[in-house]
C-alpha cells in the first residue's frame, strides 16, 4: 500500500490528474499517453479501495483529464493517429464495421466502470 501511495502523490504532482479544457479535443501521442497511464492509475485506485476498505485516493472530481480515446497502439505509434481518429464517433468510440477491441478499449471500459465504482464507496462511507 506504501507504492500505491508513492503512485498517487507522483500522479498528482507531475499533474497527471489535470488537462487543460483547451487539450481536451487535442489528439497526438503524448496526450493518449497521459490519458492512459492515469486511467490505469485510477482504476488500480478504486480496485485498492474496493480491497482494502479504504477511501480512494484519487477523485473524479479533481481530475480533468479525459478518457483515453478508443484508437488502436498501432495507430498511435506509426503516426497513422489522424485517420484512427476519423473512425471514432462523439462519445470517443471506435465506429468502423471492421472494429477489434484494442487494448485501449478495455481500458477506457475499465475507467469508466472505476468511475461507477467510485461512486458506489462514496455511498458507503
Amino acid at each position: 500500500l506504501a507504492q500505491h501511495g508513492d503512485v498517487i502523490a507522483v500522479t498528482t504532482s507531475i499533474g497527471l490528474h489535470r488537462e487543460l479544457s483547451s487539450d481536451w479535443n487535442e489528439v497526438s501521442f503524448q496526450h493518449e499517453l497521459k490519458r492512459r497511464v492515469y486511467a490505469s492509475i485510477y482504476n488500480f485506485d478504486k480496485v485498492i479501495s474496493t480491497f482494502t476498505g479504504r477511501p480512494p485516493l484519487l477523485n473524479r472530481k479533481y481530475s480533468t483529464t479525459k478518457l483515453p480515446l478508443d484508437i488502436d497502439d498501432e495507430d498511435i505509434f506509426s503516426g497513422r493517429i489522424g485517420d484512427a481518429v476519423a473512425k471514432l464517433n462523439s462519445n470517443g468510440w471506435d465506429s468502423s464495421e471492421d472494429r477489434q477491441p484494442y487494448p485501449a478499449t478495455i481500458l477506457r471500459a475499465r475507467a469508466m466502470l472505476a468511475r461507477n465504482r467510485e461512486e458506489m464507496l462514496e455511498v458507503l462511507e
